[in-house]
């Protein structure tokens, strides 16, 4: 038998956290019907059990863990998304830890994983319609599939496909262009209350701070992540900023890693932020 290989709790957690970000995205003013496109590349059809196999790519972390499963174990594949189109699996658990019915999910049987191509196969029903359609389809074609954004049942169900279809390119990074580091500047004044906002794996991340400032040291307290309010330490040289956000969830950290630029106005900053590989631009706005 094959020994499981655990995932390190420290490890876990953040992505988890992640996880019910996109779990957890509202719905206000719409139906529970609304669907979301995932995208996949065909690998066969089952008429007769009424499956269809996909392969789809991983986020580079899935590749620590991702050979604890065996094939045939019933698995949740979260997904991180671009305008409500499912482009990559963030993250794959086991469908008796994770029971949830609504997000950015697919609920499939475990086939195999390619850690080369980090690509995972897995197996998901599939009604009449979409076999008809599939029917016609040779493996390797890339295919767009819709799925309810809720389900009643921890099955996945696709309502459409389309073939022949590969999602979007995700946009670059935003690049500071606005405001410029200047290491001779003088040293910037950043005390009071910020605002932070960035969008890390399609997700809108806002943090509210109080930073304390004692000359070149920072210090401070943030509010807005999904546990208590957390502690900030950093640092300033010039009109740079560089700072980490740790946010504790039950008995574990979540490090958010800061980078910026002050404007000479000492109201805006720019720069980037990074947590467990993810990353984005973000701005502060001082309140």
């Amino acid at each position: 038998m094959k020994e499981e290989k655990r995932r390190p709790v420290s490890v876990v957690l953040p992505l988890v956290l992640l996880v019910l970000l996109v779990a957890t995205i509202p719905l206000t003013g719409q139906s529970n019907q609304r669907a979301f496109a995932w995208f996949a590349e065909l690998v066969s059809v089952d008429r007769g059990a009424g499956t269809v196999t996909v392969r789809a790519p991983f986020l580079p972390h899935v590749a620590r863990y991702i050979d604890s499963f065996e094939p045939g174990d019933p698995i949740v594949a979260v997904w991180t998304q671009l305008d409500g189109e499912a482009d990559v699996v963030l993250y794959v658990e086991r469908h008796e830890i994770m029971t949830t019915t609504g997000g950015y999910i697919v609920h499939a049987e475990l086939v195999g994983v390619d850690l080369a191509t980090r690509t995972v196969t897995f197996t998901v029903p599939a009604g009449t319609t979409i076999m008809q359609t599939l029917a016609s389809a040779a493996p390797g074609t890339p295919i767009r599939l819709e799925s309810p954004m809720r389900q009643t049942e921890t099955v996945t169900e696709i309502t459409s496909v389309t073939l022949d279809a590969r999602p979007r390119p995700r946009p670059a990074a935003d690049a500071v262009s606005q405001i410029l580091a200047d290491p001779n500047a003088a040293l910037a004044n950043v005390a009071g209350g910020w605002l932070f906002e960035s969008d890390l794996a399609g997700n809108t991340i806002a943090m509210n701070c109080m930073l304390t400032q004692h000359e070149a040291e920072l210090s401070g307290t943030c509010e807005g992540g999904p546990g208590p309010a957390s502690t900030l330490t950093g640092a300033v040289e010039g009109n740079t900023v560089r700072f980490t956000i740790a946010a504790s969830f039950g008995d574990n950290d979540l490090q958010l890693s800061y980078s910026g630029v002050v404007a000479s106005t000492g109201a805006r900053m720019e720069g980037d932020v990074s947590v467990m590989g993810f990353g984005s631009g973000f701005k502060g706005t001082k309140q």
